[in-house]
C-alpha cells in the first residue's frame, strides 16, 4: 500500500495506491497522476484530505485520540470522495493502522449539528486479508452513544455508502468533543499494514482553506480496478485496463474507460464519456454530455436524470430521479426504464423492452418484437400495424390496444385482462383473474387462482389448473378446446378437452360432439351426449361414450371401454382391454388374444376387426381378420359372417347360418 501526496507528476507503484492532488499541493494546480499497476484511488484537486501515517503514533484510547478538529486547513467545502459538491464541511483521512484494537479520533460538534462518518476500503491491506470494521461514536466521557457495522472484508470502495462499508449519521445533542472509534468487528484486531479511508463531515464546521487550487488534471489509472476523481477543472480521466470507476467532478471532463466494465460519471459540466470495450455504465446529468461507444464493445447502460436519446452502439437506458422526462432508443434491442415521474419511452428499431416504472407513462415500441411493462392504470402503450409480435406485462387491469398480440398479468392482485381483434395469447397471474379474448383465435391461460376465461369469437384455446376455473363460450363462437391438469367437465359451447400432466384426473364432455384426450395417467373419460371421440392415452383408462355414435380408443395400458347407446367404435389399443359396446351397431378392434368383447342380446349387429386369433363372444355377429398373419377365426351360435385376411386362415363358423 502506498499513500502518495506530493509530486507532479505523481507515479504510483505496482501496489494498490492512494493519490491525492489539490490542497495537498498548494503550488500546483494541474496535476498528472499515473496509477500504474494495482487497484488505485486517484483524486485530482481533492480538498479536505490528510494522510495520517499512524504507525509511529498510538491513538488506541480517547486520551490519545487524533484531534481532527485541529486540522482546520484540512477541512473543506469543495468536492470530496464521499460528498461530491456537498457544501458540507468535510475531511478525508487516510489511516495506516498499528497493530491493536482501536483507532480513536476526536471531533468538535455543535448542538444540533450532524456528523456523518464513512469508512471506505476497509478491505485493503498490503499483508494478508483486510479487516471487517465497525464505527462507534463516544461522548466526552467515553460512553458509546451510537454504533454501526455494515462492513465486509471483501466489499466496499470509495464513497460506497451502500456497499457494506461502515456508515453512520449522528446528530449531537449538545456542543462537545465527540470521539470516533474505528475498530475491527467481531472482537478481532487490526492486522499489520491495514489501511482505510475515514470520511467525516460535520455541518457548520469551521473551514479556513476556502481557496484550494482547482486545475485541469490528467489521471491515468493503469492496470487494475481504479477509482479516478477529477474534482474541479476540465479533467481527463483514463481508466486503461480493469473495471474502473471514473468521476469527472465539476468542469467539462473527458472520461475514457478503455478496457473493462467501467462506470463513468461526468458530474457537473458538459462531459465526453467513452467506455471502450466491456459492459459500461454512464451517468448523464447535462444536456451537453456525450456518450461514445463503438460497435461490439459490450452491453452498455446510460443512467440519465434528463430527457435522453441513446447514441449508436449503446443498448440500455434508465431514467433516474422523479422529473417528467423522456427516453428514446436506437436501432439496437434496447431496454429502457422510466423513473418515478411521467415518462414517454420510445424504443425505435429492434426488439425493445420498455418499462415505464412509477408514474403515468406512454410507451411506444416501434418496429420489432417489443415487450412492455406497465404498473399504472393510466399507462398507455402504442404499436402500429405490422411492427412485430408485441407483449405487455401488467400488474394492473389492462386492455390490449390495437396491434398487440400478448398480455401477461403478473403479481398476486385480482386483476383482469382483455384482448383485441388479433389472435391473442393471455396469461393470468397468481390472483383470481377474468380474461376476455375478444375477436381472433385466442389462447387464454388463467394461471394460478380461480379464474374466469372468456374467449369470444374465434377458435379459442383455454389452459386450466384449478377445479374452480370457469370457461364461458357462446353458441357459434368457433371450435374451442380446453387443456386441463385437473378434473374438468366441459362447459356449454366448448367442443374439445385435453388432459395434461401426470395426475389421475377425469374429463367429461357436454352435448356437443366432443374430442376428449387423456394424459399419461389413469383417466376416466365420459363423452356424455353427442358423437364423441375419446382417446385414453397412456395409463389404464376407463372410457364411457354415452349417448351418440362414439369413437373410443384406449391407447396404452389395460383399458375399459363402454360405448353405451349409439353405433360406437371401440379400440382398446395396446394392452389387455375390456370393451362393452352397448346398444347400437358397434365395431370392435382386437389386437390382443386376451382382449374381452362383451355384448348383450338384441343390442344390434356388431362386428370385430381382429389382428390376432379370435373367437367371437356371445351376441357378436361378424368377424373380420386384419393384416397378413396366418390367423384363425371362430364364430359363435349366431349367424356369423367371417372374413379372412391376406394370410392363411382357418375360419370356423360354429352354430348358425354362417358365411
Amino acid at each position: 500500500m502506498a499513500i502518495i501526496v506530493l509530486g507532479n507528476p505523481m507515479n504510483g507503484t505496482s501496489d494498490d495506491d492512494y493519490m491525492f492532488g489539490g490542497s495537498l499541493l498548494p503550488l500546483i494546480n494541474d496535476n498528472t497522476m499515473n496509477g500504474n499497476d494495482g487497484d488505485d484511488v486517484i483524486s485530482g484537486d481533492t480538498s479536505g484530505a490528510i494522510a495520517l501515517l499512524d504507525k509511529l503514533t498510538l491513538n488506541g484510547t480517547t486520551l490519545t485520540a487524533v484531534a481532527l478538529s485541529l486540522n482546520l486547513d484540512a477541512w473543506s467545502i469543495d468536492e470530496s470522495p464521499l460528498f461530491e459538491n456537498s457544501n458540507i464541511p468535510h475531511l478525508t483521512a487516510v489511516v495506516e493502522s498499528t497493530i491493536g484494537q482501536s483507532e480513536y479520533f476526536r471531533v468538535s460538534v455543535g448542538a444540533g449539528e450532524t456528523m456523518t462518518v464513512d469508512i471506505d476500503f476497509s478491505h485493503l491491506s498490503t499483508v494478508g486479508n483486510g479487516t471487517d470494521l465497525a464505527i462507534d461514536i463516544l461522548d466526552s466521557s467515553g460512553n458509546v452513544i451510537a454504533s454501526n457495522d455494515n462492513a465486509s472484508s471483501t466489499l466496499g470502495g470509495l464513497g460506497s455508502v451502500s456497499d457494506n462499508d461502515p456508515y453512520l449519521t449522528f446528530t449531537a445533542p449538545t456542543t462537545s468533543a465527540y470521539y470516533i472509534n474505528v475498530r475491527p468487528a467481531n472482537a478481532s484486531v487490526f492486522s499489520e499494514n491495514n489501511t482505510f479511508m475515514l470520511n467525516v463531515s460535520v455541518t457548520n464546521h469551521p473551514v479556513l482553506s476556502l481557496l484550494s487550487p482547482i486545475g485541469n488534471d490528467v489521471l491515468n489509472g493503469g492496470n487494475g480496478d481504479d477509482h479516478l476523481f477529477g474534482q474541479g477543472g476540465n479533467d481527463q480521466l483514463n481508466g486503461d485496463s480493469g473495471n474502473d470507476s471514473l468521476h469527472g467532478g465539476t468542469g467539462n471532463d473527458i472520461l475514457n474507460g478503455n478496457a473493462g466494465n467501467d462506470t463513468l460519471i461526468g458530474g457537473l459540466g458538459a462531459d465526453t464519456m467513452s467506455g471502450g470495450s466491456g459492459d459500461d455504465i454512464y451517468d448523464v446529468d447535462d444536456v451537453g454530455d456525450v456518450v461514445v461507444e463503438q460497435l461490439n464493445e459490450g452491453i452498455d447502460l446510460v443512467l440519465s436524470n434528463l430527457t435522453y436519446t441513446l447514441g449508436a452502439n449503446v443498448e440500455n437506458l434508465t431514467l433516474t430521479g422523479s422529473a417528467n422526462i423522456n427516453g428514446t432508443g436506437n436501432s439496437l434491442a434496447n431496454t429502457i426504464t422510466g423513473n418515478t415521474g411521467n415518462n414517454t419511452l420510445m424504443g425505435g428499431l429492434g426488439n425493445d423492452l420498455l418499462n415505464g416504472g412509477a408514474g403515468v407513462d406512454t410507451l411506444i415500441g416501434g418496429i420489432g418484437n417489443d415487450t412492455y411493462i406497465i404498473d399504472n392504470l393510466g399507462d398507455v402503450v402504442v404499436e402500429q400495424a405490422s411492427q412485430g409480435l408485441d407483449r405487455v406485462f401488467s400488474n394492473v387491469t389492462h386492455t390490449l390496444g390495437a396491434n398487440f398480440e400478448y398480455l401477461i398479468l403478473y403479481g398476486t392482485a385480482n386483476i383482469d385482462g382483455t384482448g383485441n381483434e388479433l389472435d391473442n395469447s393471455m396469461l393470468g397471474n397468481f390472483g383470481n383473474n377474468t380474461l376476455i379474448g375478444g375477436l381472433g383465435n385466442d389462447t387464454i391461460n388463467g394461471g394460478a387462482g380461480e379464474d374466469t376465461l372468456v374467449g369470444g369469437l374465434g377458435n379459442d384455446t383455454y389452459i386450466l389448473d384449478n377445479i374452480n376455473d370457469v370457461v364461458n363460450e357462446l353458441s357459434g363462437e368457433g371450435v374451442d378446446r380446453i387443456f386441463t391438469n385437473v378434473t374438468y367437465s366441459l362447459s356449454e359451447n366448448v367442443e374439445n378437452l385435453i388432459l395434461y400432466g401426470t395426475s389421475s384426473i377425469d374429463g367429461i364432455g357436454n352435448s356437443l360432439a366432443n374430442t376428449i384426450l387423456g394424459n399419461a395417467s389413469n383417466n376416466f373419460l365420459n363423452g356424455a351426449a353427442g358423437d364423441d371421440s375419446l382417446d385414453g392415452g397412456a395409463g389404464n383408462d376407463t372410457l364411457y361414450g354415452g349417448l351418440g355414435n362414439d369413437s373410443l380408443f384406449g391407447g396404452l395400458g389395460n383399458d375399459s371401454l363402454v360405448g353405451d347407446e349409439g353405433d360406437d367404435s371401440l379400440d382398446g389399443g395396446l394392452g389387455i382391454d375390456i370393451m362393452v359396446g352397448g346398444m347400437g351397431r358397434d365395431t370392435y378392434y382386437v389386437d390382443n388374444v386376451n382382449d374381452v368383447v362383451t355384448e348383450q342380446v338384441n343390442e344390434g349387429t356388431d362386428r370385430v376387426f381382429a389382428s390376432v386369433n379370435h373367437t367371437l363372444a356371445a351376441n357378436v355377429e361378424d368377424l373380420i381378420l386384419r393384416g397378413a398373419a396366418n390367423l384363425n377365426g371362430t364364430g359363435n351360435d349366431l349367424a356369423n359372417a367371417l372374413l379372412g385376411n391376406a394370410g392363411r386362415n382357418i375360419l370356423t363358423g360354429g352354430l348358425g347360418n354362417d358365411s
